[in-house]
């Protein structure tokens, strides 16, 4: 689970925190529910509770936006870490225990955090609702409010049992000058790894005398494996079944492909400052980053899918730092759906990272757009940034194309990394390391 960043509340560890202005706990006759909880005030309002690891002030803002528009409905933070608490190794493994406890015994809150917790596990146990049946009575996908392909890549058993509030974008970049200078034209619709080393072979013969930039730089062997299958994982793991798929012949077949790029010195882990790659895998945390970051990185940036894996087609993938559950057990399960897909929840200027919604992403690029043109935006340097309208219509493109889910199963794919190494310096064959990882895994699903 990543550290986030501990923000300032006057609340206990694990002790319920109520963010609405003016609201109290003390002395709410409430109804309880058949499990002995708590689910309406004095005043009658619904109280939904929320459970996470420690939140920001995002959510706190968002609550207290969403609390307005439904005045009806009262969310309750339940706080794993209290106001300035040094955050402890261990801490990850507690808080997961905490979960597994409170699911398992039916004292689960409302909504929980489940960005870094294994949902593939809770599902399978029934612990978790299925929102599909409120989208598909609300009718989401049809309207376009919803990105279909999140939407199934984050399914489990026909099910989406979490909802992302804010979306990381996992991309590619080419340097454009070059790529014209080359005169190479790049299919990025299709390409495998094995034709991104022909392309970039054909660019670097093409380069002038002297220019040695390699094609991909700073990353070894094994991070650059392990980066293509969390892009691509559920190739690799089936989290439905919890079965793994790392002795298969495509798996096998991406480790010597990428052994080769770096054989061929079309890719290595030696250190090159930004900008000096021809080529750039690139996270974008947001919908200026579309514009920022690419043309801090290059004159004349140009926007590609990611190669992928022979056999495959996912070229774009995408995280969910931010993500909620309803318990299966929730007596509120309605009220707290609808917080999970307010505009509140998924579009607060403070919230970190793409939408979940459609139309939200494509109003502010739209907005960046004009700031483009009208020479608004600008670099940390002052200068202005130039794109035409074919680069944002590629970024809108590679948004809605976005397929490839990166779970943040950290443990799981520590094993792949680890094992992975003997490979690449030769001490062990790619069946041999295969097999390892299928059984670590394997093992590591099963527990």
């Amino acid at each position: 689970m990543n550290k986030r960043l501990i923000i300032i509340f006057t609340s206990l560890v694990l002790v319920t925190m109520t963010v609405a202005c003016g609201s109290s706990n003390e002395g709410d006759k409430t109804n309880k529910t058949k499990e002995g909880k708590t689910n309406k005030t004095k005043e009658g309002k619904t109280i939904v509770t929320m459970s996470l690891f420690n939140p920001n002030s995002w959510y706190v803002s968002a609550i207290k936006k969403f609390e307005k528009q439904n005045p009806d409905i009262e969310v309750r933070l339940q706080l794993f870490k209290q106001e300035n608490e040094k955050v402890e190794e261990q801490d990850d493994n507690r808080y997961v225990q905490k979960i597994n406890t409170e699911l398992l015994s039916g004292a689960a809150a409302d909504i929980i955090d489940v960005a870094n917790l294994p949902v593939g596990k809770y599902v399978n146990k029934k612990l978790l609702l299925n929102m599909n049946d409120f989208i598909k009575k609300e009718k989401l996908l049809e309207k376009g409010d919803l990105y279909p392909n999140i939407v199934d890549e984050m399914g489990i058993n026909g099910g989406l049992y979490s909802m992302p509030l804010s979306l990381h974008l996992h991309t590619f970049l080419g340097d454009g000058n070059i790529l014209e200078k080359a005169n190479v034209q790049v299919d990025d619709q299709k390409w495998t790894w094995q034709q991104f080393e022909q392309v970039a072979k054909q660019i670097m013969k093409s380069m002038d005398e002297g220019d040695s930039r390699y094609a991909l730089a700073n990353t070894p062997p094994e991070e650059q494996l392990l980066d293509i299958v969390i892009d691509q994982s559920s190739e690799f793991i089936d989290r439905s079944n919890q079965k793994a798929n790392f002795d298969s012949p495509s798996f096998i077949t991406l480790m010597e492909q990428i052994k080769s790029m770096y054989d061929h010195q079309v890719a290595t882990s030696k250190e090159a400052d930004y900008g000096e790659q021809l080529f750039s895998s690139i996270t974008l945390v947001s919908p200026p980053d579309f514009i920022f970051w690419p043309h801090t990185l290059y004159k004349k940036p140009v926007l590609l899918n990611k190669p992928h894996a022979a056999g495959q087609t996912r070229g774009v993938s995408f995280s969910a730092p931010k993500q909620l559950a309803i318990s299966s057990k929730s007596d509120v399960s309605e009220e707290a759906w609808k917080f999970l897909v307010s505009e509140q929840a998924q579009s607060m200027p403070e919230r970190s990272g793409f939408s979940v919604l459609a139309s939200v992403n494509e109003q502010e690029l739209n907005e960046r757009q004009k700031q483009v043109e009208s020479g608004e935006f600008k670099l940390e340097s002052g200068q202005a940034v130039k794109a035409t309208e074919g680069y944002f219509i590629k970024a809108k493109q590679l948004l809605a194309a976005a397929s490839g889910y990166r779970s943040g199963e950290d443990k799981l794919y520590s094993i792949v990394g680890e094992e992975a190494k003997s490979y690449f310096s030769g001490q062990k064959s790619a069946e041999e390391v295969a097999k390892l990882i299928q059984n670590r895994v394997t093992t590591y699903l099963n527990e």
